[in-house]
């Protein structure tokens, strides 16, 4: 019935255009397109009717004119809250954009009307896509990425003695040659092997210092000697080979010492002991004189 009710009302607002043509009469064919909305009340047409209806557009050939679908409905009586339009994303349904997400940088996710809309983007670059310093770029074409050679995205890693290269898409940072000027890292020379160290040999220190000399390569300084390295156990006073003196006293009786840092050999330490100190023999004291029978200094 109600199929039968759709295609009557058709058939009534169908007019060809011989039909207008024939007619010659604009005002006659308006009017009998125009059906009110009385007529489609006692038509009483439900929901799918009106969706059959619902034309796009209707040529008015007789007249030369468009009647948009609005303009239609509104000749004809049809209350457009009871027509659905064709979505525009052609997509899943969708409540928001984030529900369009395909996770995919080179498309455009959005949710017009309620269904998702991809669109392919062209020749942008994907931020989350994009590699700093490695000679290329990634550009979108219709819907892929695609890594393009760039020589103008330079591998720059922030080092004075370096240079930062892009050839053909081939990053690099080749060392500077020895003697360059540079001011990194408390050096001011390069080295040659991508360094700003602070000399290059020894001539470029002070005495005692030499290149390399405090144990760290590319720049002066002087290692000294331990009193251990020096077989001392006691005394202050011996050079500890870069200019100052060393101070082996350490409050233990070790070595050969006889006492506290005293006595004993005096290649190892020099410091005799004083009165009440232990001894073994009289060169152990300071005053030449050890008590036998007690071991002390008298």
């Amino acid at each position: 019935m109600q199929m039968a009710l759709a295609r009557l009302a058709l058939r009534q607002l169908a007019l060809t255009r011989l039909a207008l043509r024939q007619l010659a009469l604009p005002r006659l064919a308006l009017r009998q397109l125009a059906l009110t909305r009385l007529a489609l009340r006692q038509l009483a047409l439900p929901r799918l009717a009106f969706r059959q209806l619902a034309l796009p557009r209707i040529v008015f050939a007789g007249l030369g004119v468009i009647v948009s679908a609005s303009a239609c409905n509104q000749l004809a009586g049809i209350d457009a809250a009871h027509l659905i339009e064709e979505p525009k994303g052609g997509g899943p349904p969708c409540l928001s954009d984030a529900n369009c997400n395909d996770e995919n940088p080179c498309t455009a996710d959005t949710c017009p009307d309620g269904f998702c809309l991809l669109v392919p983007l062209e020749a942008t670059v994907p931020k989350e896509l994009a590699v700093a310093g490695d000679c290329t770029r990634v550009v979108c074409h219709a819907d892929e990425a695609t890594a393009e050679i760039d020589d103008a995205d330079l591998p720059i890693d922030g080092a004075t003695c370096t240079e930062d290269l892009c050839d053909a898409g081939a990053a690099s940072n080749p060392p500077l040659s020895v003697g360059k000027i540079c001011n990194e890292d408390g050096g001011a020379i390069c080295d040659g092997d991508g360094a700003c160290v602070g000399c290059l040999e020894d001539a470029a220190c002070t005495p005692p210092e030499t290149c390399g000399g405090s144990g760290v390569d590319g720049f002066c300084g002087c290692k000294p000697t331990t009193c251990a390295a020096s077989g001392l156990t006691c005394g202050f006073g011996a050079d500890d080979g870069c200019g100052k003196p060393l101070a082996c006293n350490n409050a233990k009786k070790d070595g050969g010492e006889t006492d506290l840092d005293c006595g004993g050999p005096p290649s190892s330490c020099a410091v005799r002991c004083a009165a009440g100190k232990g001894c073994f023999k009289n060169s152990d004291c300071a005053s030449r004189a050890c008590d036998e029978r007690t071991k002390v200094c008298i």
